[in-house]
């Protein structure tokens, strides 16, 4: 079976993911504790995504920013509340 990277994006200024409880400095101390986090993501529109694929995380926008994490997808894609509350429909 191939296995394809991906590359996930994260705006702080879109989605205040390190203020939320589940956030992105919680995720830092799970995996220093345990080794591993898990976490659901948006794909956007991608519906290609399978789990064992590789994935990464960049952070966009404010300082600092770059690759801030990676991992293998444990499921496929799935259609899932919209992040945004304002988008869902």
């Amino acid at each position: 079976m191939e296995r394809k990277c991906w590359l996930l994006t994260w705006n702080q200024a879109r989605w205040a993911w390190d203020d939320r409880l589940d956030g992105y400095k919680e995720m830092i101390q799970e995996i220093g504790q345990v080794g591993k986090a898990f976490s659901k993501w948006t794909c956007g529109v991608n519906k290609s995504i399978k789990a064992g694929d590789r994935v990464f995380m960049i952070k966009l926008g404010s300082e600092p920013r770059g690759i801030i994490a990676s991992g293998i997808a444990i499921t496929d894609v799935f259609e899932g509340t919209h992040w945004d509350s304002e988008k869902m429909h």
